[in-house]
């Protein structure tokens, strides 16, 4: 025998199995959430309460509900949760049962009542402080 040795490949061939086919995936399985119009911001206000405010901060006096629901594109039934009750109880109770309300969070506080249109509110410097930060 030679010194050198060869190696002989083999021409068997391998016999795989056939793979699998891949399941499809269900579309209507694994949907992104849809983000909710009252998602948080970074500050912890919902982005209808960064509209009021930045609403109110734009305005030079104090403005009712009604006028607020229109500058700043929010529902005026809305605005009981947004904003704030008047009544201590409802809005201590709305609070506990959806967020903190801009009255509560002390961004907002009462005016003096708009000429026919009943309560008016105006931004707070703690409300100025809390756009400054978005």
């Amino acid at each position: 025998m030679s010194a050198k040795t060869t190696k002989v490949e083999s021409t068997k061939s391998t016999k795989t199995a056939p793979k699998a086919k891949a399941k499809k995936a269900n579309p209507k399985a694994k949907k992104p959430a849809k983000k909710s119009l009252l998602a948080k911001t970074k500050t912890g206000l919902r982005k209808p309460q960064i509209r009021i405010l930045q609403c109110l901060a734009k305005s030079r006096k104090a403005l009712s509900r009604k006028e607020i629901a229109e500058k700043a594109p929010v529902d005026v039934a809305g605005c009981v949760e947004w904003i704030g009750s008047s009544d201590p109880e409802t809005r201590a109770s709305n609070d506990a049962k959806h967020f903190d309300s801009l009255i509560t969070l002390r961004a907002v506080k009462f005016s003096l009542p708009v000429e026919g249109n009943g309560e008016a509110y105006e931004i707070t410097s703690l409300g100025r402080k809390m756009l400054d930060k978005i």
